[in-house]
C-alpha cells in the first residue's frame, strides 16, 4: 500500500479504524479483544455474529494485516487439538499455519485475541502458551490497558 495513494476502502477503514479506537479509549466503548483488534490489525473473527450487534469490522477483512482466514485457521486448530485433548505446542501449531518466521508473531497476536476474548479454556491456555516461551507468554497474557495499548500515531 503506498502511503500517498489511498483507496477510497482504504481510507475508509482508516477513518473506522480510529473512531473506533478513539471511542474505546476516551469512551470505555467495545470490549478489550475487540479494541486489541482493531489497535493490532487483527480481524476479531468471534464478533461476527449477531450477539455482538452491527460491527463494522466485516467491511474491512481485507484491510487487517490479520484478516479472518488467518484467525480462523488458527480457531480451527486450536479447537481440533482441545477436542482431541492432543498435545499442543505453539511452534508446531505456527509452522502447521505459517510457513515463514513471521508466522509465530502473526501467531502471538491471535493468540492474545482469542485470551482475551476468553474462547477456549484456561487450562488448555495456560499449557499452550507457556509452550512459546517466556516472552510471548507475558505478552499473550497481559492484560489489555486501553490507555497504553491504544496509541494514536
Amino acid at each position: 500500500m503506498q502511503q500517498d495513494n489511498f483507496s477510497a476502502k482504504e481510507a475508509l477503514f482508516i477513518q473506522q479504524r480510529y473512531q473506533i479506537l478513539n471511542l474505546g479509549r476516551h469512551y470505555k466503548e467495545f470490549s478489550d479483544s475487540y479494541l486489541f483488534c482493531w489497535a493490532n490489525l487483527v480481524y476479531p473473527l468471534l464478533h461476527d455474529d449477531a450477539s455482538h450487534g452491527k460491527m463494522p469490522h466485516k467491511l474491512y477483512d481485507d484491510q487487517f494485516y490479520i484478516p479472518s482466514s488467518e484467525v480462523n485457521k488458527a480457531l480451527e486448530l486450536l479447537d481440533k487439538k482441545l477436542t482431541n485433548k492432543a498435545p499442543v505446542d505453539f511452534l508446531e501449531v505456527s509452522k502447521h499455519i505459517y510457513s515463514y518466521e513471521e508466522g509465530k508473531a502473526k501467531l502471538s497476536y491471535i493468540c492474545r485475541y482469542l485470551y482475551l476474548q476468553k474462547s477456549l479454556s484456561s487450562d488448555f491456555w495456560d499449557d499452550f502458551l507457556r509452550s512459546a516461551g517466556d516472552n510471548l507468554y507475558a505478552f499473550m497474557v497481559s492484560p489489555f490497558d486501553r490507555n497504553k495499548d491504544i496509541r494514536f500515531v
